[in-house]
């Protein structure tokens, strides 16, 4: 015979406990929570994330775990876009200088989400938590916010894109990359540009001079 516990949301959010823990992370104090196992874990992380108006970082051991918790958050969020798993790099690739887009590509999403103040709960493994990173100063000097009707130096821009990380297209498919038809310039990526941003709308640029 198979039992399952079916927990009351509501009621679990207005136990003494609960809000009792939620008080002292908002004080920022120090605690120590134990007596929860698999997934019980990810689900009181994805209740205190609803709780705070702030990033949650969870620190897991190995990457396979890692994996496993940003999968249950996301599961118990039901908000991927607010759930992100930070990945390491892989320095034991038969191909040292192997280019891991993939990688780049989640890493800084999530740099700049801290940089910007985006609130998200993000999954790091402890060997992503030892690598080194992109200095701060430098990624946010790369940072630019575009804007659909803002007026911008074309050549400019597509320098900058190829300098972060973007890669130049004949037809714009996946994250990272931007293509140029013509007078025309339309790329895939954050409307925040920054170095290999995600893929989010279209953009088309135009010379004004060439459409008088």
């Amino acid at each position: 015979m198979y039992v399952r516990k079916i927990i009351n949301k509501e009621k679990l959010l207005d136990s003494p406990p609960f809000t009792s823990l939620i008080d002292r992370i908002k004080r920022e104090e120090e605690l120590t929570v134990s007596g929860i196992q698999g997934s019980a874990k990810s689900f009181l992380l994805s209740l205190i994330s609803r709780q705070i108006n702030r990033t949650l970082i969870a620190i897991a051991p190995t990457e396979r775990e890692a994996r496993a918790i940003h999968q249950d958050i996301s599961f118990f969020l039901d908000d991927q876009n607010k759930v992100f798993l930070y990945p390491p790099w892989d320095f034991s690739s038969t191909d040292m200088l192997a280019f891991q887009q993939d990688v780049e590509l989640s890493r800084m999403e999530i740099l700049c989400n801290f940089i910007m103040g985006k609130r998200a709960v993000v999954v790091v493994p402890l060997k992503a938590l030892m690598q080194k990173v992109i200095p701060k100063k430098v990624l946010e000097a790369y940072i630019e916010t575009i804007s659909i009707g803002d007026m911008i130096d074309r050549d400019h821009l597509v320098q900058k894109l190829s300098q972060g990380g973007y890669k130049r297209v004949t037809l714009v498919d996946e994250k990272g990359q931007f293509s140029l038809r013509g007078m025309s310039w339309s790329q895939s990526g954050s409307m925040t540009l920054h170095p290999s941003g995600p893929q989010v709308n279209w953009l088309i640029l135009r010379c004004p001079r060439r459409e008088r």
